[in-house]
């Protein structure tokens, strides 16, 4: 990879591009961004800038040659609303360029499903049960949550798997027997939580 890095993006896999470089001997790792901020989630941003990374926002990517990257900067005004482009192209040297952008939801199940609605940011609206506002429709993880991890969109969808599986009829039944259900859960581990710490009776 050489010494210099230039990685176009700034989310959760740039970090790890960024992470990877570094531990395979790259020695100036920078990440170039077309926003004003990080798309990654906090930690991973945290760690890849413990790691050595360098963050670089407002520069829009318009040319790769041999040198490197060729970025335009990206003029905002003090409210952070992009207002145009500085019209002077900057080359930055770098040994290797990695592209690692573009992961956001698409829209053609919500075009194509009647009643299915998305939010402001493309991701499913869904209740506290998982289900959509398409009635019998459930959903979790990525399309729920956004970009997340494998671990954490699994352990969501296991989380909506018992309302899923035992809820049926009405939206309304279904809501009452789910509230029963989580009812007599809670109620089962505070049971057990008292027998667990239950002192011994000794005669």
């Amino acid at each position: 990879l050489g010494d210099h890095v230039a990685i176009i993006g700034m989310g959760n896999s740039a970090m790890d591009v960024a992470r990877t470089a570094l531990r395979k001997g790259s020695r100036h790792v920078t990440l170039y961004a077309r926003g004003l901020t990080s798309q990654a989630s906090e930690h991973e941003t945290a760690y890849a800038k413990l790691d050595g990374a360098e963050l670089a926002f407002g520069w829009q990517p318009v040319e790769i040659n041999d040198d490197g990257p060729v970025f335009k900067k990206v003029l905002s005004d003090e409210a952070g609303n992009q207002t145009g482009m500085d019209p002077t192209p900057v080359q930055v040297q770098a040994d290797s360029v990695i592209i690692s952008i573009s992961q956001g939801p698409k829209s053609k199940l919500v075009n194509t499903t009647e009643g299915l609605k998305a939010s402001a940011n493309g991701l499913l609206v869904t209740n506290s049960f998982g289900e959509t506002t398409h009635p019998g429709i459930f959903a979790a993880g990525d399309v729920v949550l956004g970009a997340k991890t494998v671990v954490q969109a699994t352990a969501y969808a296991k989380w909506q798997k018992p309302w899923t599986n035992t809820c049926a009829g009405s939206w309304r039944y279904r809501k009452q027997k789910c509230l029963q259900q989580r009812y007599r859960r809670l109620k089962h581990r505070q049971q057990t939580h008292r027998n667990r710490h239950r002192p011994d009776k000794k005669q």
